[in-house]
């Protein structure tokens, strides 16, 4: 299956980078940073395309994550990392609640999960995760 930010990877010269070699496919229950409503249109776009915080990072292994979703293996290690970051930063990210999903096989590739519970998805095309997270607690 084709990824669905391929063409940026080529166009930025990260594609023998991006995603990085070590990912799978697998079903799995995701935590996700989302804003005030389920249903806005940002809660499921990349970093990488949206205007606030606009991330361009330098190395080729974060650029290329900047184009994933990022997911969290337990709303504990959700709620954990976020309570880590400034106070100026959870107000220039806008997140207001926690989601709760299920990843599939066909959603895309993951990467491992590091020592905060965070992983990383770069999602196939066509996926849509509309109507399959809901929201689980608020952000502090």
């Amino acid at each position: 299956m084709m990824l669905k930010y391929q063409k940026y990877f080529e166009e930025l010269g990260i594609s023998s980078k991006c995603p990085p070699k070590k990912v799978v496919s697998k079903k799995r229950l995701a935590f996700r940073y989302i804003y005030e409503s389920i249903e806005n249109k940002n809660n499921f776009i990349p970093q990488y395309f949206k205007q606030s915080p606009p991330r361009r990072n330098s190395s080729d292994e974060s650029l290329c994550s900047d184009f994933a979703l990022s997911f969290f293996m337990s709303e504990v290690n959700a709620i954990e990392y976020f309570l880590s970051f400034p106070q100026h930063i959870k107000k220039l990210l806008g997140y207001k609640n926690i989601a709760k999903g299920q990843l599939d096989k066909e959603d895309g590739l993951m990467t491992a999960v590091n020592k905060n519970g965070h992983f990383d998805l770069h999602e196939y095309e066509n996926v849509d995760f509309s109507g399959r997270f809901i929201i689980i607690s608020a952000l502090q």
